[in-house]
């Protein structure tokens, strides 16, 4: 049973990364064509195109606001969001958080999600979702099977397991030192989803074609997973964590079968589990129960050793370990911030300022209005040359037709009843996307009055700035909190199951 459902969660793993940026593409075709623009995209869009236009019609097409519902599923698995709620992949978390401190609460929250799943069940993302095994295990039918029938017999050469520590803490040092996100560029699961994407809406892929391939021929013809055992810092970081899950392998008491290695055999992390092993190592594939000839393996929730006393502080420890660790890791969740430094934003041409960010949406009369502001205090005021400027971005859709307003605007911007600037535009600055910069006294709430031809409204936008805060230091401290308790309760588990196997051995 278990084994059917993790092929149900990979396969349908591998269809979401087909089927989110079919979603959005479609939404964008919709948009641009309209409700019924099946002879507009047949004269301008590709066979590919509308087929994506027909599709997303018969479906999403049927709901209110297709284009907009088409945005509810957004990402990849290095950075997803489902209806607003952001998943990020902690290791990417982690390094952008290194590398700029106002974004710490929104990334944090994205990581949420990912390490209270490894705390309950362990590296279940590594063996159940994750695209790169998923596909490495197609591959490792083909070095087992295929490859010695035409001769070739490659090694499986040992790469250290600690290998992945060292890559991990060297992506955070190097956001730290050169501030730049180093796995957030190269992680294989997460470049697959936007090779993907890039190679839907664009019809180009990037390096994370070569990055993937590298993977497959070391796969292929050096070592049997080499990079999900030693070299992936997302295993390791979920490992750690994962070592707390009461969902695990188990074996019963009773003896093996003398001189059966069948479970070692078949397990594609290099464990023996019918022996005591590291549950960092684990992803609780369940391979190794199926492969037991006695059905001596069984995949599930493993009872707290002991009397009730025991088992009852057991988990109390663990509890409070895990609640005051995740409290302090989930306080500051009011701020904001998103995206990472020098890194594009919507596919503007212009690579502006992105810490901290404001996103207002709001409707007004006949028209959504998007307004994204970036105060440039936010980039460390003393190396800023203007630190007093906020630059806005603003975009109006008509509510009824889904069109961008492309006219001309006149945006006021005002504080209060003081009328700070006016401007003017003809037309707009990129696409459909108006801008403004103006100085301003400092941080608080500013009035954007926009004017058109037959439409007047007011939009209100907060502007924040760098500020001193102390959230992101509690949630840093929490932490590492949380890291030493669960360092010191691996210890101690350790130690108990060594002076178990000494007792037991009569020593």
């Amino acid at each position: 049973m278990a084994r059917r459902l993790r092929r149900v969660i990979q396969l349908g793993a591998l269809g979401l990364l087909l089927a989110v940026p079919a979603l959005n593409y479609g939404g964008i075709l919709y948009q641009q064509y309209g409700k019924n623009g099946y002879h507009k995209i047949s004269l301008t869009g590709t066979v590919f195109e509308q087929w994506l236009y027909h599709l997303f019609s018969i479906t999403v097409g049927r709901l209110p606001d297709p284009a907009v519902r088409s945005m509810d599923w957004v990402g990849n698995f290095g950075s997803f969001s489902v209806f607003g709620f952001p998943i990020l992949d902690p290791v990417v978390a982690a390094e952008t958080a290194f590398r700029t401190p106002a974004a710490w609460p929104a990334l944090l929250a994205g990581a949420a999600l990912p390490v209270l799943l490894a705390v309950a069940l362990g590296r279940v993302f590594c063996g159940w979702v994750c695209p790169v095994n998923t596909l490495l295990e197609g591959f490792d039918l083909l070095r087992q099977r295929a490859l010695p029938k035409i001769g070739v017999r490659p090694p499986d050469l040992q790469v250290p397991r600690w290998a992945k520590w060292i890559l991990l803490f060297a992506g955070l040092a190097a956001a730290v030192v050169f501030n730049i996100a180093l796995w957030a560029n190269l992680l294989p699961h997460v470049q697959i989803g936007r090779d993907v994407f890039s190679l839907m809406v664009f019809g180009v892929t990037n390096g994370g074609v070569l990055i993937f391939s590298g993977v497959i021929l070391a796969e292929l013809l050096l070592s049997r997973r080499a990079w999900c055992r030693s070299l992936c810092p997302t295993g390791a970081l979920l490992g750690f964590f994962g070592s707390l899950a009461p969902f695990r392998v188990r074996k019963a008491e009773s003896p093996c079968i003398e001189g059966c290695t069948a479970c070692a055999r078949a397990c594609p992390m290099g464990v023996n589990p019918a022996k005591t092993f590291s549950l960092v190592e684990c992803y609780n594939c369940g391979v190794c129960t199926t492969a037991c000839p006695d059905d001596l393996l069984t995949l599930g929730i493993a009872p707290a050793p002991g009397r009730f006393p025991a088992r009852f502080l057991s988990r109390l420890k663990k509890g409070v370990s895990l609640g005051l660790g995740l409290a302090l890791f989930l306080i500051p969740l009011t701020a904001s911030g998103h995206h990472m430094r020098g890194k594009p934003h919507y596919g503007y041409a212009e690579n502006y300022p992105q810490i901290p960010t404001r996103e207002t949406r709001v409707r007004v009369g006949r028209y959504d209005i998007t307004v994204v502001s970036y105060f440039f205090e936010g980039l460390r005021r003393q190396t800023s040359d203007t630190p007093d400027d906020v630059q806005f971005y603003v975009s109006l859709t008509d509510s009824k037709t889904g069109q961008s307003y492309t006219g001309p605007l006149t945006i006021e911007v005002r504080r209060g009843k003081t009328r700070l600037a006016v401007f003017r535009h003809d037309r707009p600055f990129e696409e459909a996307v108006y801008r403004v910069r103006q100085s301003v006294p400092g941080t608080g709430l500013y009035d954007l009055r926009l004017i058109t031809e037959g439409f007047q409204g007011s939009v209100a936008v907060d502007v924040q700035g760098e500020g001193v805060s102390w959230m992101p230091y509690a949630a840093s401290g929490g932490v590492a909190l949380f890291i030493l308790l669960l360092f010191l309760h691996r210890r101690r588990s350790r130690a108990a199951r060594r002076k178990k196997t000494h007792v037991a051995s009569g020593a």
